[in-house]
């Protein structure tokens, strides 16, 4: 079977609230993940704070140990962040979630697969929760998910 690496959860700090922007939502990412679980093995970094998915292999790590997976991974599947630069940097294929926050254009790598929302109010890059954001995750819904996955996964074999 193929592996996945996935990290639905952002780090929250204290400087910012701008993850619960990028929150696509844990029972979404339960939804996609219960959809692909019998045909790849998915495996979820753990850090202080993160949302366990349940039916998958979690292991806990920091950042440099999770790229070391990675590493040996076939795909990366989360919202943008860390882990997008660190899929580019190691070569892999991933599918990340942008929604209305930053545009991709600006951060993202075009050998990604890259889901952004681009409403009014995009990209809205507020460090503090809003309704903009919650419109765009709310807009992504798992089946559009999962269509851009099957897409990924199709165009790579």
């Amino acid at each position: 079977r193929e592996i996945i690496f996935i990290e639905p959860s952002r780090i929250k700090t204290i400087k910012s609230n701008a993850s619960e922007n990028r929150n696509w939502g844990i029972k979404k990412w339960q939804s996609f993940i219960n959809i692909y679980k019998k045909e790849y093995l998915f495996m979820q970094s753990i850090f202080d704070g993160s949302e366990i998915l349940k039916g998958i292999f979690n292991f806990k790590s920091n950042f440099r140990e999770a790229c070391a997976v990675i590493k040996n991974c076939d795909y990366v599947v989360g919202p943008e962040g860390g882990f997008t630069h660190a899929t580019a940097a190691l070569n892999k294929k991933g599918l990340f979630l942008y929604g209305g926050f930053i545009d991709p254009l600006f951060i993202g790598y075009p050998s990604h697969t890259n889901i952004y929302i681009n409403i009014e109010g995009s990209p809205c890059g507020m460090k503090i929760s809003c309704d903009h954001c919650k419109k765009c995750n709310e807009i992504m819904t798992v089946d559009m998910i999962s269509e851009n996955f099957d897409k990924m996964i199709s165009s790579s074999t």
